[in-house]
């Protein structure tokens, strides 16, 4: 691993003003209404798909949410512990 690989790695791990869950939810919010945007003559099976893949999205969303603010929470916690 690179130095400047290793140094952007870190400071995504520590910047606490980078959520990647809201990408999970962008994602969601596509797989929700693409099918009605670019493809009207879709039938319903595929749009069952997508929904179901939205579903899905917006759930892994959900949990790279709490994983969020669990390591949020371990952050602000850890230095009262040191101290």
């Amino acid at each position: 691993m690179t130095t400047s690989n290793h140094h952007a790695r870190t400071r995504r791990e520590t910047d606490p003003q980078s959520p990647t869950s809201v990408w999970y939810f962008i994602g969601a919010v596509f797989a929700f209404t693409l099918p009605n945007m670019l493809f009207d003559d879709f039938g319903g099976w595929p749009r069952i798909l997508f929904l179901t893949l939205g579903l899905i999205v917006m759930v892994a969303g959900f949990v790279q949410l709490r994983r969020e603010f669990r390591a949020k929470s371990r952050r602000a916690e850890s230095p009262r512990r040191g101290g």
